[in-house]
Formats: structure tokens, C-alpha cells, sequence
């Protein structure tokens, strides 16, 4: 596998002039060019030992070669790293109605090129956030085990961690300018620290009613947990009092999606969806409950399918932050005004050409090999 990349952004910022005229700034301006190679290699190996076990190895190798410049201020980053990339899993079925399974795997979590892109976004004069383009990737280790009982219930057992862990920390201070003390507050993306998260998920997945009602339900408890330290702006060097996280949260899960049939012929189907996850540590701070109600109908007709979906119908699923530092220091981020409701109507006619078909497989497969090298 072979992914070549090449992005060029020139991001051009005006500053208000004493006369109220716009003049350029050339000092937040940013022309930034990043080219990007990525090489990979896969090698797998897979043995069924009989009809109750199967086992199956790999590993891909992957090599990034990436340099970025700013061309305003004539700075160049380059970075050439390799990474080594096991995957692992064992699948046992002791019965017909028993079956357990172990997973092992990892990846590389690459920057968006967004987020190496030098370019401040002003919230305020003195509050801002900002890109950089020293992250590092962040290599992802995920372990997963599973029981199935009679292809309908489960118990799933998750378990991820994230080095160099990708983040947009806050770093604030207050300093004295013209004789007035001023707060400065600067969301800052950069690698911090360590990330962890280990689900306990109780399932089934299950038909009723003689098909009239396809349940999937998920009842579980999540633990979050953030690791790091930061006391210096990466892009400046300016020291800042540490911004600290070293916490751990265990929050509800609940998950079901519903799909009703509401008509012999199979042509009309009503979804109710619902999800709810507790309050949870993440690496800006503590993000309050969240959760939301969907809602779907669809209808069948020969080769047309009519739907229209509304998403998040009561208004819950909005983000609240908030975090305290023992300095005194505080951070809230309450997204009030974003309202994530959304309405949707779509009609799709099948062809039936599986040369479309076959298409939009490789369609799949390509997104899925871009979104692995992001």
C-alpha cells in the first residue's frame, strides 16, 4: 500500500488599522505546504485447527516520510518514522450455542491535516486556539473480548489505549499589559500524555414478534481515564502554570436501536433509536451526560426506498465541559447555542447491476484505506 499526500493552505488574517482600514498580519498569516508519504506492507496468516478453533496472526509494517514548511516564516518540519503494527485473534465455539473470542490490534492515529495547519482561530483578543504542526502520531492498542450465547446475547469486554494521545489542551495565565492584568487562555493541540478506556458492554441483538421487531440493545459501564501533563506552548516555548489531568471515570452506557416492520409485505419500517452515556473524562476536562432520541420511517416500493430520519429530536445531545485546576484555573465549555438537530428525507433506486455493485465495494474499500491514513 502506497499513500501520497500533498496539501497546500494559505491562510491570510487582516488586523484593523489605526484609521479602521484592514491592513494584512503578516505575523498570524500562514502559507503552509505539507507533503506526505505513506508506505505499508501487510503480511497475514490464519490456521483453523478444527470446526470448533481458528486462529488467525498478522502484522503491517508502515513507514512515514512527511515534511511541512511555513513558507511565511521559512520553517520546516520533517519527520521519517516506522511503525510496527501486530494484530492478533483467537475464535473458540466449544458449542453450538457458545461461542467466545479474543482480539488484538493496532494502528497508527495520524493528525488531520487541519490540525498541523499553523493557523490561530480568535475567540477573543486574548483567547484563541491553535493549530501545530510538531504533533506527532499516536500509535492505538485495542484488546476486545467477546461471548456470544445462541447468536442473540453477548458480553463484550473492550480495552484501548492511546500513547502520545492527540489533544487540544488549555493552557491560560494572566499578565500585566499596559498596567492591566489580563487573563490569557490558549487551546493548544499538541501530544498529551496517555489515554485509556475499557467498556464492560452486557447485549443482544434479537428478533420478536415473528420478525416484527429487530432489537439491538447495549447495557454497560465505561471507564475513561487521562494522563498527562503540559506547561509549555509548543509553537511559542512561553511557560504556562502546568495544566494537570490525572483521572479516571466509570460511566453508564445504554445503546438501542429499533427497527419495527409495520406491514406483512415488508415495506414499511419504523427505527427508534436512543443512546445514553454518563458523565466522562476526557482530555480537555469532564464532559457532562450525553444523549439522544432518533427517530427513521421507511418505506419499500419495487426497486425505491422513500425514508427520512430526525436526529437528536429533544435536544440533548450538546456538549458541556468543565474542568478545575488546583492553581485555580478553570475551564468551561458549554456548546448552548449548537443545536445538532437534524431532519433528512432520501429516495434510492436500485438498479440491480452488480457492476454498480462492485463499484461502490471498491468505493468502500478506498474510504476505508483513507480513513486508516489520516
Amino acid at each position: 500500500m502506497t499513500n501520497y499526500t500533498k496539501t497546500d493552505n494559505n491562510v491570510m488574517l487582516d488586523a484593523l488599522a489605526g484609521d479602521r482600514n484592514y491592513v494584512p498580519d503578516t505575523d498570524l498569516s500562514k502559507h503552509f505546504v505539507y507533503n506526505e508519504n505513506i508506505f505499508g506492507v501487510y503480511l497475514t496468516a490464519n490456521k483453523k485447527f478444527s470446526e470448533k478453533f481458528s486462529a488467525k496472526v498478522g502484522s503491517r509494517y508502515e513507514y512515514t516520510k512527511s515534511q511541512g514548511t511555513v513558507l511565511n516564516d521559512n520553517q520546516s518540519i520533517e519527520r521519517n518514522y516506522g511503525n510496527l503494527l501486530p494484530y492478533a485473534s483467537i475464535s473458540y465455539a466449544p458449542a453450538d450455542n457458545h461461542s467466545f473470542s479474543y482480539t488484538f490490534s493496532s494502528r497508527i492515529r495520524r493528525p488531520s491535516f487541519w490540525e498541523i495547519n499553523p493557523v490561530r482561530n480568535y475567540l477573543t483578543n486574548t483567547n484563541y486556539t491553535q493549530n501545530n504542526p510538531f504533533v506527532k502520531a499516536s500509535p492505538v492498542y485495542n484488546q476486545e473480548f467477546n461471548y456470544m450465547y445462541k447468536n442473540a446475547y453477548y458480553i463484550n469486554i473492550g480495552y484501548s489505549q492511546t500513547n502520545d494521545n492527540i489533544a487540544q489542551v488549555p493552557l491560560q495565565k494572566k499578565e500585566t499589559v499596559n498596567g492591566e492584568e489580563i487573563n490569557i487562555l490558549r487551546y493548544i493541540r499538541t501530544n498529551f500524555g496517555k489515554k485509556y478506556e475499557i467498556n464492560y458492554i452486557v447485549g443482544m441483538n434479537k428478533s420478536f414478534f415473528k420478525q416484527y421487531l429487530q432489537t439491538n440493545l447495549n447495557l454497560g459501564i465505561q471507564m475513561n481515564r487521562v494522563n498527562g501533563t503540559l506547561d509549555t506552548d509548543p509553537i511559542t516555548g512561553e511557560k504556562f502554570p502546568e495544566f494537570i489531568l490525572n483521572r479516571t471515570t466509570y460511566s453508564p452506557l445504554i445503546q438501542a436501536n429499533n427497527n419495527i416492520r409495520l406491514d406483512k409485505a415488508k415495506s414499511w419500517f419504523f427505527g427508534v433509536n436512543y443512546f445514553y452515556i454518563g458523565k466522562q473524562q476526557i482530555d480537555i476536562g469532564m464532559l457532562k451526560p450525553l444523549q439522544s432520541l432518533d427517530l427513521s420511517i421507511k418505506k419499500v416500493w419495487n426497486n425505491w426506498t422513500f425514508a427520512a430520519d430526525a436526529r437528536d429530536i429533544l435536544r440533548t445531545n450538546i456538549v458541556k465541559i468543565s474542568d478545575t485546576q488546583s492553581t485555580g484555573n478553570f475551564n468551561n465549555i458549554y456548546q448552548i447555542q449548537y443545536d445538532n438537530r437534524s431532519y433528512t428525507a432520501t429516495i434510492t433506486y436500485n438498479f440491480g447491476n452488480n457492476k454498480v455493485k462492485k463499484i461502490r465495494d471498491i468505493e468502500n474499500a478506498s474510504d476505508a484505506i483513507k480513513n486508516r491514513t489520516r
